[in-house]
């Protein structure tokens, strides 16, 4: 004869014990309620499924409910009762009770979507955090500015964006109903150092970032980078961890021990090849027309290909849509203008552009990298003649043009049209006389790289 062991009827009887106890939350419960009081509702309820209800008749006495349908069970009727009446539920002790709801427990599912701009120039803001407060549901702009942020937040909270040099937006949320798309400007805020003291054994930390292996900055944070005879974006990226330069004296960058033709360099989404002038000694972007430069140095996006050590992504400025306004420099080694046009309402143009004056005024530090570049090669075997070639000046300069069309059909859409322009142009004359024999030579040579 077949026997069970004592221990497992014990332990079937304790789930059969535990399975009725809970049988009257969780059987299907049919209801039909059209607009019927709340007291008969939960009479109903009593007698069908054994529950006990207790409330404030003050409060609830005069709610109606209008239910129909199957449901899995009475927890679900219980949700969509307090719906109804405005309240809560909770069970205590086989009770249950139904409770006022507080205005800040009142949860709400919120869909926002929208653009960042600068309050100012109405630039789009790549990279700024948006959240819902206090529930800290959090995401970021992509490189158009845009952003959509979705979440069940109390009915009293806000929602906040914030970026780097900007002052902190913060909205209520009940301000937000009814509206699809919304569009929040970020005002500048200057902000005033504290005195800064250089010692011996500085914490050197430039940048800390949340996705790994990357890093991200704007034009602003570029000026505050050592720079040789002008601000240099790629100058600046040489000194951020895990970057290093392919030579002391280049521009070039290594990422991760790379060389430099294994880091893909885009700008504005198309690949630069030629990202020198001046030999190496400077990078062939303006860093007036960068708006904002992501690095990957690991663990890049798919959508990127073509870079075995690590990705440079350029962003350039868009235009001010709403007021024409430029800018003028000058340094040691070149001059410099910018200019942004508001063409319409739904279109911007931004132009700038670069010169080196080296071929008119040699500056010292021109002389020097001049200098520098000349005698790279180390040769002692030339004749007197040769020697007397080489030491002549030749005459050099540089530049490029940065151009870009915006058209904004809506505020979730941006059609650009870029075009990059980068030349080098390098001449040495000679003239001599041999007997009665004259002559004159000019070597010319021009290099550089078109984009569009």
């Amino acid at each position: 004869m077949f026997r069970i062991p004592t221990l497992r009827v014990f332990f079937l009887l304790v789930l059969s014990l535990l399975f009725a106890s809970n049988q009257g939350f969780t059987q299907i419960v049919t209801v039909k309620w059209h607009n019927l009081p709340l007291k008969k509702c939960l009479k109903e309820l009593k007698k069908d499924h054994g529950l006990d209800f207790a409330y404030d008749p003050q409060k609830f006495g005069d709610k109606k409910v209008s239910l129909e349908g199957n449901y899995a069970s009475t927890d679900i009727v219980l949700n969509r009762i307090s719906e109804q009446i405005g309240a809560k539920w909770e069970s205590i002790e086989g009770v249950v009770i139904f409770l006022e709801v507080q205005e800040k427990d009142v949860m709400e599912i919120y869909s926002v979507k929208g653009v960042v701009l600068d309050g100012q120039k109405r630039e789009r803001l790549p990279g700024a955090m948006v959240y819902f407060e206090p529930s800290l549901r959090s995401t970021s702009t992509n490189q158009d500015g845009y952003f959509f942020l979705e979440g069940a937040i109390p009915g009293d909270g806000f929602l906040v964006a914030r970026y780097l040099g900007y002052k902190i937006f913060r909205q209520p949320l009940s301000e937000l109903k009814g509206r699809s798309q919304i569009q929040i400007r970020l005002e500048p805020e200057p902000h005033l150092l504290d005195e800064v003291t250089v010692d011996e054994n500085p914490e050197n930390t430039l940048f800390q970032s949340q996705e790994i292996s990357t890093i991200s900055f704007n034009q602003a944070k570029m000026k505050n980078f050592p720079a040789l005879g002008e601000i240099d974006p790629f100058r600046s990226v040489q000194l951020l961890p895990g970057i290093g330069s392919t030579d002391e004296n280049l521009s070039g960058i290594s990422i991760r021990g790379g060389s430099g033709d294994q880091s893909l360099v885009l700008y504005d989404g198309f690949r630069i090849f030629h990202l020198d002038h001046f030999f190496g000694f400077l990078s062939s972007f303006n860093a007036d027309a960068m708006k904002k430069i992501n690095i990957y140095k690991g663990g890049y996006p798919a959508n990127f290909g073509g870079g075995a050590s690590g990705i440079v992504e350029l962003n350039g400025k868009t235009g001010d849509p709403q007021k024409p306004h430029g800018s003028v420099g000058l340094n040691l080694l070149s001059a410099q203008a910018t200019l942004e046009v508001p063409i319409s309402k739904k279109w911007s143009l931004f132009l700038a552009g670069r010169r080196s004056y080296t071929d008119i005024v040699a500056s010292p530090s021109y002389k020097k990298m001049m200098e520098n570049v000349l005698n790279n090669d180390e040769r002692t075997d030339l004749s007197d003649e040769e020697q007397s070639y080489d030491e002549l000046q030749p005459d050099f300069y540089y530049y490029d043009v940065n151009g870009k069309l915006s058209f904004r059909p809506d505020e979730r859409n941006l059609f650009s049209l870029t075009v990059f322009n980068s030349r080098d142009n390098f001449r040495i004359d000679n003239s001599d006389q041999i007997t009665d024999l004259s002559y004159e030579t000019e070597n010319r040579t021009t290099w550089g790289v078109t984009g569009l």
